[in-house]
């Protein structure tokens, strides 16, 4: 069969674009369609053949990934101007690629991460920054409504649907209506596995990017009445924000990006990660446990599927600071197994995701042929 695997922007590394790199992986031959992706941060695909509406390297390129929600009004007419006609099986990863056009002959299995955030789950008030950059050029209520509705008939285009866990499950069934199985996204955990599994740690670690509906500020009130130290990991258009809370906190640090590698080192010899978000599934916080580290986490969402309770992690009932706070003063981190929380992340490996892709794949190619 010749495949092809269809994303919306490969511009940073988060969990959509591991999962897409992953396909590669598992489908050598795939072609990939991208609206725009960066050469340096993904060069591994300079060998592969790679269909990309807006040059590499280009002003518009540099421009995307500055203002990329300065695009989501051309997305949906963007992502139907893919052309798919040489191809048998067709897997988009992302909230717009979904909407992509495929002759009736073609196999189209979306692989969903959520139901996009902004139009389904989250009060206006706390819509990402790029939104209200967006909302400057159109009115607000206007722009989501038509992309409400469109969304919600690009969603029936896919001939199968992959949610990334159970309760992406239950919002895929609410919002569009449509049946899905469950594949848990893939998580390295060859790689993020420590030389020697230990208890010690001299700092808390929060890992994400720094958005709005993340409550990052959960946890920078949590700590300003610590007396333990807080590492946060990554970038976003609150950074400013987030710093200026903290500002004259000395138990706050905010590393912006790092490497895998050091973000390896950092999961090592840190204390536990702290989560205050209702995720979908959450993969910083398994790659944690991946190092055989306890986890901090909101009660809800993904975390109730690949958190357990008193084993691998604990749970804050509601998000507030004060919950994150109860919760990290009564968690004993040195009464948690390390062996025990590697054992469960191998449980979202990468090669369980590989096979189960591969069998689900093959399944559906018997009964649709």
């Amino acid at each position: 069969m010749k495949i092809a695997i269809a994303c919306d922007f490969l511009l940073e590394k988060g969990g959509i674009e591991r999962i897409v790199l992953t396909l590669l992986e598992t489908f050598p031959e795939a072609e990939i369609f991208v609206v725009a992706w960066d050469e340096n941060l993904f060069p591994q695909l300079k060998n592969r053949k790679v269909h990309s509406y807006i040059k590499p390297n280009s002003f518009f390129s540099r421009l995307v990934k500055k203002r990329k929600y300065f695009f989501l009004p051309l997305l949906p007419f963007i992502i139907e101007k893919f052309n798919f006609s040489d191809f048998d099986l067709v897997i988009s990863v992302g909230p717009y690629t979904k909407g992509i056009i495929v002759k009736p002959q073609t196999i189209h299995i979306n692989y969903c991460s959520t139901p996009i955030h902004y139009l389904w789950s989250y009060k206006q008030e706390r819509l990402d920054e790029g939104l209200k950059f967006v909302s400057k050029l159109l009115p607000l209520k206007l722009f989501i409504n038509f992309l409400r509705t469109w969304d919600f008939y690009v969603a029936q285009r896919p001939d199968f649907i992959i949610a990334n866990s159970h309760f992406t499950q239950k919002k895929i069934q609410k919002y569009y209506k449509r049946e899905s199985v469950v594949i848990y996204p893939p998580v390295n955990t060859a790689f993020f596995s420590p030389k020697i599994l230990k208890k010690e740690g001299s700092y808390y670690l929060a890992v994400g990017r720094l958005v709005d509906y993340k409550r990052w500020e959960l946890v920078i009130e949590a700590f300003l009445n610590l007396p333990y130290n807080l590492k946060i990991c990554g970038k976003g258009p609150l950074l400013k924000k987030l710093k200026k809370k903290a500002e004259g906190a000395k138990n706050i640090d905010f590393l912006g990006d790092v490497s895998d590698e050091t973000l390896r080192e950092l999961y090592d010899n840190c204390q536990a990660l702290i989560a205050p978000t209702e995720e979908d599934f959450g993969i910083a916080v398994v790659e944690a446990m991946s190092m055989g580290k306890p986890v901090i986490v909101y009660k809800g969402g993904g975390f109730l599927e690949t958190v357990k309770e008193g084993i691998t992690g604990k749970f804050f009932k509601e998000q507030k600071a004060v919950a994150i706070q109860d919760a990290i003063l009564k968690t004993k981190i040195e009464k948690f197994n390390p062996e025990t929380i590697r054992r469960h992340a191998l449980n979202f490996s990468e090669s369980r995701f590989k096979t189960q892709i591969k069998d689900f794949i093959q399944k559906i190619i018997l009964e649709y042929i």
